[in-house]
């Protein structure tokens, strides 16, 4: 059965945010209070989630945080890895139906009342910053994909694969950039089967040529190759031929890249 999340209104939200960008993570972490007034639910669609269930997802995901450096400035390496493990925790945990999942005022709960300090230590920035306001809320051009936890999502959602022996490894082998590229695409984000075919071509061959001694940047060779790829969108329904056929089409746009890009040193 899938559960139904407290969806918290966006004017409450905005003005909530502003206040969470002023203050410190240890100001915001001694503040929580993950109360049900103000709220409303959908009406229809699974089971109202109960407090209890909100305060043991707030601690699952603060462990995660704290194992990361949580609170103290995330290092490079802890932020990605806390975004890939968080990832996954959510999508494993929330029972979210997509239809759920897609409403912003489900994540606005969860970033400006459940956990408003770990989007402070994972995003710090200032109240001026819209960058930092944004990840508590989102933004109207790119939704989801700037809010804190609905980012990291659906990230799970487009890259899980069920039957590998771990169906998000692809969130932990992918960098930010890479995510980024992939999942901020909309015609490209809406074809799962595309996503993970393409990403997983796209780290075997970069593999390939690091071991052969190319020096094709690495946000390069992904940059190029995405573009190939939105080219070909229009006239071409990935969603219907076999897997195989796009994993074949998907090396020979990024074989091209490697043979046209500018040789430049690797970046990792």
């Amino acid at each position: 059965m899938f559960s139904l999340y407290p969806r918290l209104d966006l004017l409450r939200a905005h003005h909530l945010a502003r206040d969470h960008a002023s203050k410190s993570v240890i100001e915001l972490a001694t503040q929580i209070s993950p109360s049900l007034e103000g709220v409303v639910f959908a009406p229809t669609g699974g089971n109202r989630i109960e407090r209890a269930e909100l305060e043991a997802l707030r601690n699952t995901v603060l462990a995660r945080a704290s194992s990361a450096g949580y609170p103290g400035a995330p290092s490079e390496t802890g932020a990605a890895g806390f975004d890939a493990e968080c990832a996954a925790l959510l999508h494993t945990t929330m029972r979210l139906h997509p239809s759920e999942a897609s409403h912003i005022e489900v994540w606005a709960f969860l970033t400006c009342q459940l956990l408003p300090d770990v989007v402070r230590w994972r995003f710090p920035g200032t109240a001026e910053a819209p960058a930092a306001l944004e990840r508590y809320v989102g933004t109207s051009r790119r939704g989801l994909w700037r809010n804190a936890f609905g980012r990291l999502w659906w990230r799970a959602h487009r890259f899980h694969t069920p039957g590998r022996p771990d169906p998000y490894g692809l969130l932990a082998l992918l960098t930010e950039d890479e995510i980024v590229q992939l999942t901020e695409r909309p015609s490209l984000a809406a074809d799962a089967g595309l996503l993970v075919q393409f990403s997983g071509t796209f780290l075997a061959a970069y593999e390939r040529n690091t071991a052969a001694g190319g020096r094709v940047a690495r946000r390069e060779l992904i940059r190029e190759s995405v573009k190939r790829l939105r080219r070909l969108l229009p006239m071409t329904a990935f969603d219907l031929l076999d897997q195989q056929v796009v994993g074949s089409i998907s090396a020979s746009l990024i074989d091209d890249t490697l043979r046209t890009a500018t040789k430049t040193p690797v970046a990792v």
